[in-house]
Protein backbone atom coordinates (compact mmCIF):
# COMPACT_ATOMS: atom_id res chain seq x y z
CA UNK A 1 0.00 0.00 0.00
CA UNK A 2 1.44 3.29 -0.98
CA UNK A 3 1.76 6.56 1.02
CA UNK A 4 -0.94 8.47 -0.14
CA UNK A 5 -3.47 5.39 0.32
CA UNK A 6 -2.41 4.75 3.96
CA UNK A 7 -2.57 8.53 4.47
CA UNK A 8 -6.61 8.72 2.97
CA UNK A 9 -7.47 5.46 4.96
CA UNK A 10 -5.97 6.99 8.45
CA UNK A 11 -8.12 10.06 7.74
CA UNK A 12 -11.47 7.85 7.08
CA UNK A 13 -10.41 6.02 10.34
CA UNK A 14 -9.51 9.23 12.29
CA UNK A 15 -12.58 11.15 10.74
CA UNK A 16 -15.36 7.76 12.03
CA UNK A 17 -13.20 7.84 15.16
CA UNK A 18 -14.29 11.51 15.87
CA UNK A 19 -18.03 10.64 14.71
CA UNK A 20 -18.25 7.86 16.66
CA UNK A 21 -17.08 9.63 19.91
CA UNK A 22 -19.43 12.65 19.15
CA UNK A 23 -22.18 10.23 18.78
CA UNK A 24 -21.21 8.55 22.08
CA UNK A 25 -21.13 11.99 23.93
CA UNK A 26 -24.53 12.70 22.73
CA UNK A 27 -25.71 10.00 23.35
CA UNK A 28 -24.47 10.36 26.98
CA UNK A 29 -25.87 13.60 27.40
CA UNK A 30 -29.40 12.56 26.15
CA UNK A 31 -29.13 9.99 29.15
CA UNK A 32 -27.70 12.36 31.40
CA UNK A 33 -30.72 14.77 30.17
CA UNK A 34 -33.78 11.78 30.06
CA UNK A 35 -32.49 10.72 34.02
CA UNK A 36 -32.20 14.63 35.25
CA UNK A 37 -35.85 14.69 33.73
CA UNK A 38 -36.83 11.58 35.12
CA UNK A 39 -36.01 12.38 38.55
CA UNK A 40 -37.85 16.09 37.87
CA UNK A 41 -40.88 13.81 37.01
CA UNK A 42 -40.57 12.07 40.19
CA UNK A 43 -40.37 14.90 42.35
CA UNK A 44 -43.21 16.51 41.14
CA UNK A 45 -45.28 12.93 41.33
CA UNK A 46 -44.13 12.24 44.77
CA UNK A 47 -45.62 16.32 45.92
CA UNK A 48 -48.94 15.50 44.04
CA UNK A 49 -49.15 12.29 45.92
CA UNK A 50 -48.18 13.60 49.15
CA UNK A 51 -50.78 16.06 48.91
CA UNK A 52 -53.69 13.80 47.63
CA UNK A 53 -53.94 14.98 43.96
CA UNK A 54 -52.81 11.77 42.42
CA UNK A 55 -55.76 11.06 40.61
CA UNK A 56 -56.42 14.60 39.37
CA UNK A 57 -53.05 15.46 37.92
CA UNK A 58 -50.66 14.70 35.24
CA UNK A 59 -47.17 15.00 34.88
CA UNK A 60 -45.20 13.93 31.33
CA UNK A 61 -42.38 15.06 28.81
CA UNK A 62 -44.25 16.87 25.84
CA UNK A 63 -40.47 17.08 24.28
CA UNK A 64 -37.30 16.44 25.57
CA UNK A 65 -37.04 19.84 26.93
CA UNK A 66 -40.18 20.53 28.65
CA UNK A 67 -42.27 18.64 31.58
CA UNK A 68 -45.49 19.71 31.70
CA UNK A 69 -48.02 19.37 34.85
CA UNK A 70 -51.61 19.17 34.02
CA UNK A 71 -55.18 18.46 35.05
CA UNK A 72 -56.30 15.44 34.10
CA UNK A 73 -59.49 15.66 32.40
CA UNK A 74 -62.62 14.87 34.48
CA UNK A 75 -60.74 15.47 37.67
CA UNK A 76 -62.21 18.24 40.46
CA UNK A 77 -59.36 19.93 42.48
CA UNK A 78 -61.45 21.05 44.99
CA UNK A 79 -61.11 22.13 48.55
CA UNK A 80 -57.23 20.92 49.09
CA UNK A 81 -55.02 21.59 52.29
CA UNK A 82 -51.36 21.98 51.05
CA UNK A 83 -48.84 20.23 53.79
CA UNK A 84 -45.57 19.97 51.55
CA UNK A 85 -43.49 22.40 49.48
CA UNK A 86 -42.28 21.73 46.02
CA UNK A 87 -39.19 21.88 45.65
CA UNK A 88 -38.08 21.74 41.69
CA UNK A 89 -34.59 21.14 40.81
CA UNK A 90 -34.80 22.12 37.15
CA UNK A 91 -32.22 20.67 34.84
CA UNK A 92 -29.91 23.21 31.96
CA UNK A 93 -32.32 23.91 29.09
CA UNK A 94 -35.27 22.22 30.62
CA UNK A 95 -38.57 23.79 30.96
CA UNK A 96 -41.60 22.89 34.29
CA UNK A 97 -44.82 24.34 32.71
CA UNK A 98 -47.44 24.72 34.88
CA UNK A 99 -50.58 23.84 33.36
CA UNK A 100 -52.56 22.67 36.12
CA UNK A 101 -55.71 24.72 37.74
CA UNK A 102 -54.43 25.01 41.26
CA UNK A 103 -57.23 26.52 43.37
CA UNK A 104 -59.43 26.22 46.31
CA UNK A 105 -55.53 25.28 48.06
CA UNK A 106 -55.49 25.89 52.07
CA UNK A 107 -52.52 25.65 54.29
CA UNK A 108 -49.40 28.09 55.23
CA UNK A 109 -47.01 26.93 52.85
CA UNK A 110 -45.01 27.56 49.72
CA UNK A 111 -46.97 26.40 46.57
CA UNK A 112 -43.62 25.91 44.60
CA UNK A 113 -39.90 26.53 45.46
CA UNK A 114 -36.98 26.66 42.32
CA UNK A 115 -34.36 25.25 44.47
CA UNK A 116 -30.90 26.99 43.93
CA UNK A 117 -29.62 23.75 42.40
CA UNK A 118 -31.20 24.19 39.24
CA UNK A 119 -29.49 24.74 36.03
CA UNK A 120 -28.61 27.05 33.50
CA UNK A 121 -31.55 29.08 31.33
CA UNK A 122 -34.02 26.79 33.30
CA UNK A 123 -37.24 28.23 33.12
CA UNK A 124 -41.04 28.01 35.13
CA UNK A 125 -43.37 28.76 32.91
CA UNK A 126 -47.16 29.68 34.61
CA UNK A 127 -49.74 28.79 32.18
CA UNK A 128 -52.20 27.62 34.77
CA UNK A 129 -53.45 28.52 38.01
CA UNK A 130 -51.58 28.62 41.48
CA UNK A 131 -54.58 30.23 43.56
CA UNK A 132 -55.38 29.95 47.72
CA UNK A 133 -58.45 30.72 50.00
CA UNK A 134 -57.61 31.14 53.53
CA UNK A 135 -56.00 33.43 54.76
CA UNK A 136 -52.57 32.14 56.64
CA UNK A 137 -49.10 33.61 56.94
CA UNK A 138 -46.13 32.56 55.20
CA UNK A 139 -48.20 31.68 52.14
CA UNK A 140 -46.22 31.76 48.73
CA UNK A 141 -47.23 31.52 45.07
CA UNK A 142 -43.63 30.98 43.77
CA UNK A 143 -40.12 30.96 45.81
CA UNK A 144 -37.16 31.16 43.70
CA UNK A 145 -34.03 30.64 44.66
CA UNK A 146 -32.13 29.97 41.60
CA UNK A 147 -30.17 32.50 39.77
CA UNK A 148 -30.36 30.57 36.77
CA UNK A 149 -34.08 29.91 36.23
CA UNK A 150 -35.98 32.98 34.66
CA UNK A 151 -40.16 32.79 35.41
CA UNK A 152 -42.58 33.39 32.88
CA UNK A 153 -46.00 34.16 33.94
CA UNK A 154 -48.16 34.40 31.08
CA UNK A 155 -52.19 35.02 29.40
CA UNK A 156 -54.54 32.93 31.00
CA UNK A 157 -51.80 32.40 34.56
CA UNK A 158 -52.99 33.49 38.04
CA UNK A 159 -51.29 33.69 41.36
CA UNK A 160 -53.34 34.46 44.30
CA UNK A 161 -52.13 34.56 48.10
CA UNK A 162 -54.24 35.63 51.22
CA UNK A 163 -53.58 38.72 52.51
CA UNK A 164 -51.29 37.96 54.40
CA UNK A 165 -48.72 36.24 51.46
CA UNK A 166 -47.14 36.78 48.69
CA UNK A 167 -47.52 36.68 44.78
CA UNK A 168 -44.26 35.64 43.38
CA UNK A 169 -40.85 35.82 46.27
CA UNK A 170 -37.41 36.16 44.16
CA UNK A 171 -34.71 35.67 46.84
CA UNK A 172 -32.27 34.91 43.81
CA UNK A 173 -30.59 36.82 40.63
CA UNK A 174 -33.47 35.32 39.02
CA UNK A 175 -35.51 36.97 35.90
CA UNK A 176 -39.36 37.79 36.42
CA UNK A 177 -41.31 38.70 33.64
CA UNK A 178 -45.62 38.35 33.60
CA UNK A 179 -46.77 39.04 30.38
CA UNK A 180 -50.22 38.39 31.26
CA UNK A 181 -52.50 36.47 33.71
CA UNK A 182 -52.37 37.73 37.33
CA UNK A 183 -50.45 37.62 40.21
CA UNK A 184 -51.68 38.52 43.64
CA UNK A 185 -50.76 38.64 47.23
CA UNK A 186 -50.82 40.92 49.73
CA UNK A 187 -47.18 41.73 48.23
CA UNK A 188 -47.27 40.82 44.61
CA UNK A 189 -44.12 40.61 43.62
CA UNK A 190 -40.85 40.77 46.15
CA UNK A 191 -37.93 40.84 44.93
CA UNK A 192 -34.72 40.54 47.41
CA UNK A 193 -32.20 40.29 44.46
CA UNK A 194 -30.63 42.23 42.11
CA UNK A 195 -32.76 40.24 39.73
CA UNK A 196 -34.62 41.89 37.16
CA UNK A 197 -38.72 42.20 36.98
CA UNK A 198 -40.25 42.47 33.92
CA UNK A 199 -43.76 43.43 33.12
CA UNK A 200 -45.21 44.00 29.99
CA UNK A 201 -49.19 43.07 30.64
CA UNK A 202 -51.57 41.36 33.08
CA UNK A 203 -52.19 42.48 36.60
CA UNK A 204 -50.09 42.95 39.16
CA UNK A 205 -52.07 43.46 42.49
CA UNK A 206 -51.00 44.36 46.20
CA UNK A 207 -53.76 43.14 48.25
CA UNK A 208 -52.78 45.00 51.46
CA UNK A 209 -49.35 45.81 51.08
CA UNK A 210 -46.49 47.03 48.50
CA UNK A 211 -48.04 46.70 44.61
CA UNK A 212 -43.96 45.17 44.06
CA UNK A 213 -41.47 45.19 46.90
CA UNK A 214 -37.63 45.82 45.76
CA UNK A 215 -34.62 45.27 48.15
CA UNK A 216 -31.54 46.08 46.10
CA UNK A 217 -30.96 47.79 43.04
CA UNK A 218 -32.95 45.68 40.68
CA UNK A 219 -34.75 47.12 37.84
CA UNK A 220 -38.12 46.86 37.03
CA UNK A 221 -39.15 47.59 33.39
CA UNK A 222 -43.01 47.90 33.19
CA UNK A 223 -44.53 48.89 29.40
CA UNK A 224 -47.38 47.72 26.87
CA UNK A 225 -50.75 47.45 28.62
CA UNK A 226 -49.37 46.14 32.33
CA UNK A 227 -51.96 47.50 34.95
CA UNK A 228 -49.86 47.62 38.51
CA UNK A 229 -52.37 48.04 42.01
CA UNK A 230 -51.04 48.47 45.45
CA UNK A 231 -50.31 50.42 48.91
CA UNK A 232 -47.26 51.57 47.26
CA UNK A 233 -43.80 50.30 45.35
CA UNK A 234 -41.26 49.66 48.20
CA UNK A 235 -37.49 49.71 48.31
CA UNK A 236 -35.85 53.29 48.54
CA UNK A 237 -33.59 52.15 45.71
CA UNK A 238 -35.91 51.19 43.07
CA UNK A 239 -35.05 51.79 39.65
CA UNK A 240 -38.22 51.84 37.81
CA UNK A 241 -39.08 52.32 34.28
CA UNK A 242 -42.64 52.83 33.26
CA UNK A 243 -43.61 53.19 28.74
CA UNK A 244 -46.46 53.07 26.26
CA UNK A 245 -49.42 52.24 28.17
CA UNK A 246 -48.78 50.79 31.31
CA UNK A 247 -50.25 52.18 34.40
CA UNK A 248 -49.26 52.03 38.06
CA UNK A 249 -52.31 53.15 40.56
CA UNK A 250 -51.75 52.97 44.72
CA UNK A 251 -54.34 53.88 47.28
CA UNK A 252 -53.39 55.61 49.78
CA UNK A 253 -51.99 54.33 53.02
CA UNK A 254 -54.38 56.57 54.87
CA UNK A 255 -57.68 55.41 53.49
CA UNK A 256 -58.11 52.30 55.37
CA UNK A 257 -60.87 53.79 57.41
CA UNK A 258 -62.68 55.20 54.38
CA UNK A 259 -65.26 52.42 52.71
CA UNK A 260 -67.08 55.92 50.67
CA UNK A 261 -66.06 57.18 47.51
CA UNK A 262 -67.45 59.78 45.45
CA UNK A 263 -68.00 58.12 41.45
CA UNK A 264 -65.60 59.83 39.55
CA UNK A 265 -63.37 60.87 41.74
CA UNK A 266 -59.67 60.30 42.24
CA UNK A 267 -59.58 60.48 45.85
CA UNK A 268 -56.11 58.81 48.01
CA UNK A 269 -55.35 57.87 43.99
CA UNK A 270 -51.67 58.35 42.91
CA UNK A 271 -51.07 57.65 39.63
CA UNK A 272 -48.54 57.18 37.03
CA UNK A 273 -48.27 58.52 34.69
CA UNK A 274 -50.60 61.48 35.88
CA UNK A 275 -51.24 61.97 31.71
CA UNK A 276 -53.53 58.57 32.77
CA UNK A 277 -57.50 58.76 34.02
CA UNK A 278 -58.24 56.73 36.96
CA UNK A 279 -61.50 56.92 38.72
CA UNK A 280 -63.66 55.55 41.12
CA UNK A 281 -66.48 53.55 39.95
CA UNK A 282 -69.09 51.44 40.26
CA UNK A 283 -70.86 48.33 37.28
CA UNK A 284 -73.64 46.35 37.34
CA UNK A 285 -74.35 42.96 36.09
CA UNK A 286 -77.82 41.63 35.36
CA UNK A 287 -79.58 42.63 38.81
CA UNK A 288 -79.30 46.84 38.61
CA UNK A 289 -79.84 46.88 42.31
CA UNK A 290 -76.46 45.44 42.62
CA UNK A 291 -73.15 46.91 41.71
CA UNK A 292 -69.50 46.18 41.80
CA UNK A 293 -67.32 48.75 43.53
CA UNK A 294 -63.91 49.81 41.91
CA UNK A 295 -61.65 51.57 39.48
CA UNK A 296 -62.24 52.63 35.65
CA UNK A 297 -59.02 53.44 34.11
CA UNK A 298 -57.80 54.49 30.71
CA UNK A 299 -54.22 54.85 29.13
CA UNK A 300 -53.91 55.41 25.77
CA UNK A 301 -55.19 51.60 24.80
CA UNK A 302 -55.03 50.39 28.43
CA UNK A 303 -58.12 50.88 29.36
CA UNK A 304 -61.10 48.61 31.81
CA UNK A 305 -62.44 48.09 35.16
CA UNK A 306 -60.46 47.20 38.31
CA UNK A 307 -62.65 45.73 40.97
CA UNK A 308 -61.73 47.11 44.59
CA UNK A 309 -64.59 45.40 46.97
CA UNK A 310 -65.75 46.36 49.97
CA UNK A 311 -66.19 50.54 49.25
CA UNK A 312 -69.22 52.30 48.78
CA UNK A 313 -69.26 54.85 45.53
CA UNK A 314 -71.91 57.07 45.57
CA UNK A 315 -73.07 59.89 43.24
CA UNK A 316 -71.36 62.64 43.63
CA UNK A 317 -73.61 65.47 45.34
CA UNK A 318 -74.95 68.19 43.58
CA UNK A 319 -73.52 71.54 44.65
CA UNK A 320 -75.73 74.08 46.86
CA UNK A 321 -75.23 77.91 46.08
CA UNK A 322 -77.14 80.20 47.84
CA UNK A 323 -78.70 84.04 46.50
CA UNK A 324 -76.72 86.97 47.76
CA UNK A 325 -78.70 88.70 50.30
CA UNK A 326 -78.30 92.49 51.57
CA UNK A 327 -78.76 91.42 55.08
CA UNK A 328 -76.23 91.11 57.91
CA UNK A 329 -75.50 87.53 59.08
CA UNK A 330 -76.40 86.62 62.66
CA UNK A 331 -75.01 84.56 64.68
CA UNK A 332 -77.87 82.02 64.22
CA UNK A 333 -76.89 81.56 60.57
CA UNK A 334 -74.64 78.83 59.55
CA UNK A 335 -72.56 77.84 56.13
CA UNK A 336 -73.46 75.18 54.09
CA UNK A 337 -70.89 72.87 53.51
CA UNK A 338 -70.60 70.25 50.64
CA UNK A 339 -71.33 66.59 52.20
CA UNK A 340 -67.37 65.16 51.82
CA UNK A 341 -66.66 61.55 52.94
CA UNK A 342 -65.77 60.81 56.94
CA UNK A 343 -62.23 61.56 57.54
CA UNK A 344 -59.43 58.61 57.44
CA UNK A 345 -57.35 57.65 60.06
CA UNK A 346 -53.98 55.81 59.66
CA UNK A 347 -54.32 52.42 60.36
CA UNK A 348 -50.92 51.17 60.77
CA UNK A 349 -47.90 50.58 58.62
CA UNK A 350 -49.29 47.88 55.12
CA UNK A 351 -48.52 44.54 55.71
CA UNK A 352 -44.72 43.31 54.64
CA UNK A 353 -43.39 40.82 52.24
CA UNK A 354 -43.23 37.64 54.02
CA UNK A 355 -39.66 36.15 54.27
CA UNK A 356 -39.78 32.35 54.83
CA UNK A 357 -35.85 32.28 55.19
CA UNK A 358 -36.23 35.12 57.97
CA UNK A 359 -33.96 37.47 56.30
CA UNK A 360 -33.24 41.05 57.39
CA UNK A 361 -36.37 42.19 55.21
CA UNK A 362 -39.87 43.30 55.96
CA UNK A 363 -42.12 40.54 57.73
CA UNK A 364 -45.81 39.97 58.10
CA UNK A 365 -47.72 42.91 59.77
CA UNK A 366 -50.93 44.11 60.64
CA UNK A 367 -53.23 43.92 57.42
CA UNK A 368 -54.68 47.63 56.47
CA UNK A 369 -56.50 47.47 54.16
CA UNK A 370 -59.67 45.19 54.03
CA UNK A 371 -59.48 43.70 50.31
CA UNK A 372 -60.03 39.67 50.03
CA UNK A 373 -60.81 39.25 46.18
CA UNK A 374 -60.23 41.24 43.11
CA UNK A 375 -62.32 41.43 39.92
CA UNK A 376 -61.09 42.66 36.49
CA UNK A 377 -63.15 43.42 33.76
CA UNK A 378 -61.18 44.30 30.93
Amino acid sequence: MNVSRRKKVGNILSLSFGLLLLLTMVVIWDMQALAADSALKTTIQQWIDDNGMSNNILVEDTDSNTVTVTDIIGGSMGSLYLTTNLNLIIPDGVTVEWMMNGRGWTGSVTAVTIDAASGSNSVFLLSGKIGFVTSESDQIGIYNNSTNTTINVIEGANINTSDKGNGIYNNADGTVNVSGGTVIGATSIVNMSNGSINITGGFVVGKSSYAIYLENDSPVTISNNAFIFGRKLGGSNRILTISDDALIVTWSEDAAARSTYYLGDSTELTIEPNTATVTWDKVTDDNPNVYRSGISYTNGDNSGFFGVPMQRINDKPEEVTEEPTSEEPTSEDSTRENPTPEDSTNQGEPTEPVNPNNQNSPKTGDMTMPIIWFVVMV
